[in-house]
């Protein structure tokens, strides 16, 4: 019996990855030099990660995710300050781990955790943007104006372990949704609009619209007015700008996988859009690189 339970126990060894079992994990990160990764944090299946950047340091920062045991590294986050990252869940096992790019000065510190406190942002992409400038990302164009709503899918996975959502139920819950804009800003708004797999509006923000700002080829973050829970699936993410100076990061054609966008005419500005025709193929340049948060 003891010689059975042995084996059967090297057989577990054997396919089940060091660490999958863990409950939590946390490693330290103390980084001085250019082109130097930190110690790895083991992210299983549907878990969540954080990395938290701290410090006085001076240079460009990534958060990296392995998918084959570290021998090789997917940006997911880039940064030239401290904050702080909560990574949305993966349906494998994978790695997290800090990466100071370029150091200027200074060092790098901070620590890479496994299931955080659920207090930083969380977000689910239309595009996968990796190891690219955000001024580089896709084409530089203004939205269609006020009567035009351009439109993406964004697709909500399937969470084992909700994170954040209604106990028990695996929804997430959309407090709101980002746009990437470019390199060109002027005193306009921003309507944020959150349609279901058929159509059906199902959160917005202010129909006042949220001001674009000032900053440049920088994430916009538009709160919902009712926060929404998400069951997993397909939805789609629908910006309406209030002119046509303000620019903003769009995906040109071919050059992003399985996404659909596309543009909505003969919209008011401040008016929802009740029901939409869900776009069903890629239309360039009518498609606003974003996401939805936590």
């Amino acid at each position: 019996m003891r010689i059975r339970s042995l084996i059967v126990l090297f057989v577990l060894c054997l396919v089940v990855p060091v660490g999958a079992w863990a409950q939590s994990c946390s490693v330290s990160i103390s980084i001085a030099a250019s082109a130097t990764g930190s110690s790895s944090c083991f992210i299983p299946t549907n878990g969540v990660g954080a990395v938290v950047f701290t410090g006085s340091w001076v240079g460009t920062v990534r958060v990296q995710r392995s998918l084959d045991g570290g021998s090789s590294w997917k940006n997911e986050q880039t940064t030239t300050a401290n904050t702080t990252y909560v990574l949305a869940p993966q349906n494998r096992n994978s790695l997290i781990r800090a990466y100071f790019d370029t150091r200027t000065s200074g060092t790098l510190t901070g620590s890479v955790v496994f299931n955080p406190p659920l207090t930083a942002k969380i977000a689910y992409r239309n595009v996968d943007i990796g190891n690219v400038a955000y001024g580089s990302v896709g084409n530089d164009g203004a939205l269609g104006g006020t009567t035009k709503i351009e439109t993406s899918d964004v697709t909500i996975p399937a969470l084992a372990q909700p994170s954040p959502a209604v106990p028990g139920t695996g929804y997430f819950t959309a407090t709101g949704c980002a746009v990437l804009i470019g390199g060109t800003t002027a005193a306009e708004t921003v309507i944020c609009q959150l349609y279901d797999v058929s159509g059906n509006l199902i959160a917005n923000s202010a129909t006042a619209g949220t001001s674009v700002g000032g900053s440049t080829n920088v994430f916009l973050s538009i709160p919902f007015v009712t926060p929404v829970n998400l069951a997993p699936g397909r939805y789609y993410m629908g910006i309406q700008g209030s002119g046509t100076s303000t620019t903003f990061r769009r995906i040109t054609s071919s050059t992003f996988v399985d996404v659909v966008c596309g543009e909505i005419t003969g919209q008011t500005y401040g008016t929802l859009q009740t029901v939409i025709a869900p776009p069903t193929t890629l239309t360039a340049n009518k498609c606003p690189v974003g996401y939805l948060y936590h």
